[in-house]
């Protein structure tokens, strides 16, 4: 077994306005991204250090996705094409 502590100074809050429907896709979204990692192997703190990052990365992405209203998947689409050019 694996023991995680967390300090309330390590957590990190975001808020915003979604309709119910955004919201249910937001969720959706971050559901299937926590779904899609590979968490077999958690058996250490290092094997966890590896998973979190991918964690973070999908979560920053699900939300910067969902928090701009006037983002798109053309946005996405060309971010994602900008990132590939680094």
């Amino acid at each position: 077994m694996v023991k995680i502590v967390i300090f309330k100074e390590h957590i990190q809050t975001k808020n915003i306005q979604l309709s119910k429907t955004a919201k249910k896709k937001f969720l959706a979204e971050l559901i299937n991204s926590v779904k899609s990692l590979n968490m077999e192997h958690i058996s250490s703190k290092e094997s966890l250090e590896q998973v979190v990052p991918e964690f973070a990365h999908n979560t920053d992405e699900i939300w910067f996705k969902h928090s701009k209203l006037w983002w798109n998947e053309k946005c996405q689409r060309e971010l994602e094409k900008y990132r590939a050019s680094r």
